[in-house]
């Protein structure tokens, strides 16, 4: 078996991409309840919201390396352009709302072990 085509590899890509797919794309369509504007998390989400900009962009990009990762297509860019955001989603879950942070480590093992399996494509953003 090819290091990285094995069934532990698509199903770690296929669940990362269908939870960045309906995080990402949901946005769009599902209604958002409202939140607490007394708290951290929800003075946080407030102000991203008032940028106007940032949540669908942000939204979409989510959406649309999911759809990659789903497809099987460009998958190391797809987790080159995740890295960030996922880091920052460990982060809020960590200081700002805790309940969630189950499912922000699960895309870190997801995505690590992913990127692990892509290491040759990644391993000249490391050399001098």
């Amino acid at each position: 078996m090819k290091k990285g085509k094995g069934w532990a590899y698509t199903i770690a890509r296929v669940l990362l991409g269908l939870i960045f797919f309906v995080f990402g794309y949901g946005y769009f369509f599902m209604k958002i309840p409202p939140v607490d504007a007394s708290t951290p998390m929800g003075q946080m989400f407030l102000g991203f919201k008032a940028s106007v900009y940032f949540l669908p962009f942000l939204k979409g990009v989510e959406g649309t390396m999911g759809l990659l990762l789903l497809t099987g297509r460009y998958v190391p860019v797809a987790l080159l352009v995740l890295a960030p955001i996922i880091i920052q989603i460990v982060l809020f879950h960590s200081f700002l709302e805790p309940s969630g942070l189950p499912l922000a480590l699960l895309n870190v093992a997801l995505a690590s072990f992913l990127a692990w399996n892509h290491w040759d494509k990644y391993r000249v953003l490391f050399e001098d």
